[in-house]
């Protein structure tokens, strides 16, 4: 067993190369304890907070005869064997900045202010969407309704049309009209079905214009004003055709012509020709048909 520099027993033989001040060991090798501090001799300085330093990093002031606490080898740093701190940083008061005097906003003329406005997305509402779905999408929902209505107009308008032509080729043109009237009956009473599904297809119209921006109600200053899309009034009038007529054919074509229309505004190769606009003022009511 050897003794170090500073005093303490030298564990190299044994723990290898580990010096043994008592309290803990202390490694060469690593420049720091292998086991943190006990206690903690001095809250108040920085250095004491990292419990494996040696000597607050200061080997060349100071020494540790114990593994707890600093110490002055001699009378170099003040009374022998007493840990000194190092003397705080100097307190430098942050400046405070000076106030500055409030600035006094410009009122905007009247006639700049923008008023508000009912058609204006909410701050929850992504621009180009309603419910969270874009145009298009409202759209191509609206063409798997108005489909699944045509196909079922379709199968009917087929029945009704081969009862009428069948027996009247064959000579009984008496039996084909029995047929055909029957089977407008029959469709007459089921109708509602087609039709509800083509007036879903228009209320997805609807949602498509506004979330275009084409579907729209504004207020200003005493003036309303309602714009509906080509699309809108388009559809309306299809639907409405279905409901007052009720009869297959009418109602394949009708559903068929909005498929058809709905896919070319779709794909954009069908453009909007108006964008009927009423305009109500205390004195005057309005109508425009710009697209």
């Amino acid at each position: 067993m050897d003794y170090g520099f500073t005093g303490q027993r030298s564990e190299e033989a044994t723990l290898g190369s580990l010096y043994d001040y008592g309290a803990r060991f202390y490694s060469p090798y690593l420049n720091r304890w292998i086991q943190p501090d006990t206690i903690v001799p001095s809250p108040g300085n920085p250095q004491s907070l990292n419990r494996f330093s040696y000597v607050s990093n200061n080997p060349l002031k100071y020494v540790d005869p114990t593994g707890h606490m600093d110490a002055c080898p001699d009378n170099s740093c003040g009374i022998p064997g007493t840990w000194k701190p190092p003397p705080p940083a100097p307190f430098i008061p942050t400046p405070v900045p000076a106030p500055t005097p409030p600035q006094v906003a410009t009122p905007m003329p009247s006639s700049l202010a923008r008023p508000p406005m009912l058609s204006q997305p909410s701050s929850q509402t992504p621009k180009g969407r309603f419910l969270g779905v874009t145009s298009k999408g409202w759209a191509i929902v609206g063409i798997v309704f108005d489909g699944t209505a045509a196909m079922g107009n379709g199968v009917a308008a087929f029945w009704a049309d081969a009862g009428l032509i069948v027996p009247s080729i064959l000579g009984h043109p008496e039996i084909g009209l029995a047929v055909y009237d029957g089977v407008v009956v029959v469709y007459q009473a089921a109708s509602y079905v087609p039709n509800s599904l083509s007036t879903a297809g228009w209320v997805c119209t609807v949602f498509s214009g506004i979330a275009s921006g084409e579907n729209k109600i504004s207020y200003d200053q005493n003036r309303l004003s309602i714009s509906l899309s080509q699309d809108t009034l388009h559809g309306a009038i299809f639907t409405l055709a279905g409901w007052a007529v009720r009869e297959p054919n009418v109602g394949t074509l009708a559903d068929t012509w909005v498929v058809f229309y709905d896919v070319g505004r779709v794909t954009d190769n069908l453009p909007a020709f108006i964008n009927p606009t009423l305009t109500i003022e205390p004195h005057q009511v309005r109508f425009t048909w710009n697209p």
